[in-house]
């Protein structure tokens, strides 16, 4: 039995601002995103000798937040449901989806959750950096054969 899964990603960028006086001369605040590369995928492999699989590559995220001052930036994943399968309507839960990141802080390791936003990176200020998240497969033999897909969304938004 073979097992194919693949992630889409899509990335988002929002600033959030909050009214009120601002000084004269204030530089504008700017976040920029960008993600490499926009889809990864988890080979196939056997379970008992391979409790855990790593995508075929790592995710290169970049950031870029200009203009905070003292304001606060993150970057949350969030699955938009579990890993499913086309054709045969079966699911894996997308809880068994996690990742080890680099350029720690500001980022963060962390694991996905369906329809609900998980933190990736977060910090005050500015920041221009690149993090690499290397996201792993919870391996099982309960998981049926299939070619398994999800989109995840990167949002990074000023709070």
């Amino acid at each position: 039995m073979r097992t194919r899964v693949v992630l889409a990603i899509a990335a988002a960028v929002f600033l959030f601002f909050i009214s009120g006086v601002r000084p004269l001369q204030a530089q504008a605040m700017s976040l920029t995103l960008s993600i490499t590369p926009q889809t990864i995928t988890f080979p196939a492999d056997d379970p008992d000798t391979s409790p855990s699989v790593a995508a075929d590559r790592a995710v290169q995220v970049t950031i870029r937040a200009t203009g905070m001052g003292t304001r606060t930036w993150q970057l949350t994943l969030r699955a938009n449901g579990n890993l499913s399968d086309f054709w045969s309507l079966a699911s894996i839960a997308i809880s068994n989806v996690s990742w080890t990141a680099t350029s720690v802080p500001p980022f963060r390791d962390g694991a996905l959750a369906a329809n609900v936003e998980q933190l990736a990176a977060t910090r005050s200020g500015n920041y221009q950096g690149r993090g690499d998240l290397t996201f792993s497969l919870l391996n099982s033999w309960s998981y049926w054969a299939g070619s398994y897909s999800q989109t995840v969304a990167f949002t990074l938004s000023a709070v």
